[in-house]
């Protein structure tokens, strides 16, 4: 090309590059404000809008692709989702192998289909808005939507409950997660726990106390028979408050999860009354960020406490009753520990708990004390060979327990609900605080005080399921973390069965078994 030539169009080539690198920026700047507003009125699709069902899936969008693919995702316009045409695979043997269309039974389903939309008065409520005006009474549904209704038909209660509405990653695919539920009442409430926490590459157990209404019971089994991969206990165990009971309800589900065929990564205990402040995507960059730790919240058990297993506690009448005999000690001379009967465990720590012998002899040496639940996670977590185990503190006090967002009676942080066993049960006031979490799980709540909290967390929680850049973690919260930073400064060999092998014969060889 002649010399003028290159000189007269070299400016115009520069000026158009700098055009559509100017352009672009403003794209991804303005990318996810155009897409929030977009998403609002429902017209938005994220990663995916890209479903996984029960026996088939689709890889999807993976994490952390360059943002250009974002902002073309977060821009794609979908039909209509009450029109959609797909193919879902039936389960456990129902007549609803084939749905060609989800308009099928629209006079029936679509009246009935949650609407999952964030409020202009959810939003308020995050904001901290005043609460004295709301109507905290909890709507009845249709009685064709009732919950015991739409368990007649599998497709319809799956669909109607948004089970089979929820982009799941190829992140999340290759991290599935173990959930255990155990509750004794309202089978409502623990429904949506389950479909917020429920994606079709997880496992769930839930176990129901023996003492329960049988209504529950069945009702939660209904569930379980309709979705493949929730299992629930029956050879159930009745739990009496502050007894071993708790113990041995976690361990069959424990047991029942280990058995599945899904290799899952981590173990997260809940109870019926509370609510995740995460997507499941968060869950697992969270869980990945631990590096293999458990989150256990753990500390030198108080003295003033120390009555809860100087004498022994028996179940006397359906009630945990002090005899005055005296508890024998532990055989093994070790200091133990306190905390929260919930947290995270990974995998090695679940079988380690089900079968190594020092953790069997304290299991049972807790078996007639008070609370043991809250010394058992907690001491096990502290012996050096506890896959995932580590002996620095972590308390809630202190908010160094990612699993849990609570409010104890003696906290500084303010109740805008009502305390129960000096634990808040959440009221309205409480959502700009839980929002504001970095916790997974929140404890606690009681739709028949106030159905607004958990109505409002589940729509928080779709509206983020659904934009992918909304879908974030504090980094710098869970890398400060006691736990976490311990094992970012261990060497990876430290992990392997055979080096905490190692490690447990030479405690023995210090800590001999004394009975008393």
């Amino acid at each position: 090309m002649p010399a003028r030539c290159v000189q007269i169009l070299l400016p115009f080539g520069v000026t158009y590059t700098l055009l559509v690198i100017s352009l672009w920026n403003v794209l991804i700047f303005l990318g996810p404000i155009i897409s929030s507003k977009l998403q609002a009125m429902g017209d938005v699709t994220s990663r995916g809008r890209m479903r996984v069902f029960h026996g088939m899936s689709k890889p999807p969008m993976a994490v952390g692709v360059p943002v250009k693919f974002k902002l073309l995702t977060l821009l794609k316009f979908h039909p209509n989702p009450a029109n959609e045409t797909f193919l879902k695979i039936g389960s456990n043997g129902t007549n609803d192998s084939i749905l060609a269309n989800k308009t099928e039974s629209a006079s029936e389903s679509d009246d009935c289909t949650l609407d999952l939309e964030v409020t202009d008065q959810c939003l308020s409520l995050v904001k901290g808005s005043d609460v004295k005006t709301l109507n905290k009474k909890p709507i009845i549904p249709k009685p064709q939507c009732t919950l015991q209704n739409l368990l007649k038909n599998c497709t319809r209660f799956r669909y109607t409950h948004r089970y089979e509405d929820k982009p799941v990653t190829s992140e999340e695919l290759e991290y599935p997660l173990a959930f255990a539920v155990k509750m004794h009442t309202a089978p409502e409430q623990a429904e949506q726990l389950l479909r917020a926490i429920y994606r079709p590459h997880n496992v769930y157990c839930i176990h129901v106390d023996q003492k329960a209404e049988a209504g529950v019971f069945e009702t939660m089994k209904s569930i379980a028979d309709c979705l493949d991969n929730v299992v629930v206990i029956e050879n159930r165990t009745t739990v009496v408050y502050m007894s071993s009971a708790a113990i041995q309800a976690e361990m069959k589900c424990m047991q029942k999860l280990m058995e599945s065929e899904v290799k899952w990564k981590y173990y997260i205990n809940l109870a019926g009354q509370e609510f995740p402040l995460r997507t499941n995507l968060e869950i697992v960059m969270m869980l990945k960020r631990l590096n293999g730790a458990n989150d256990i919240e753990s500390y030198d058990h108080p003295r003033f406490q120390e009555w809860r297993f100087k004498k022994k506690f028996l179940v006397i009448d359906g009630k945990l009753e002090q005899t005055d005999v005296n508890k024998e000690r532990f055989g093994y001379d070790i200091q133990l520990s306190k905390g929260s009967a919930y947290g995270m465990f990974k995998r090695e720590f679940v079988k380690f708990v089900l079968t190594d012998d020092v953790a069997r002899k304290l299991i049972n040496w807790l078996n007639d004390t008070s609370s043991p639940e809250e010394n058992l996670w907690a001491t096990l977590n502290t012996l050096p060979w506890a896959p995932g185990g580590t002996y620095v503190e972590t308390r809630q006090t202190f908010n160094t327990h990612a699993s849990r967002a609570l409010i104890w009676n003696w906290d500084r942080d303010v109740c805008h609900g009502t305390f129960v066993r000096s634990v808040c049960v959440f009221g309205s006031g409480d959502l700009k605080w839980l929002t504001s979490r970095p916790n997974v799980i929140a404890n606690k709540f009681n739709n028949d005080l106030d159905p607004v909290p958990l109505d409002c967390l589940e729509s928080w929680l779709q509206r983020r399921l659904l934009h992918p850049l909304l879908q974030t973690v504090d980094k710098q919260y869970i890398a400060n973390l006691p736990h976490v930073k311990y094992y970012n400064n261990i060497d990876f060999s430290h992990l392997s069965t055979k080096y905490l092998q190692e490690k447990k014969r030479k405690w023995l060889e210090k800590h001999s078994w004394k009975p008393f």
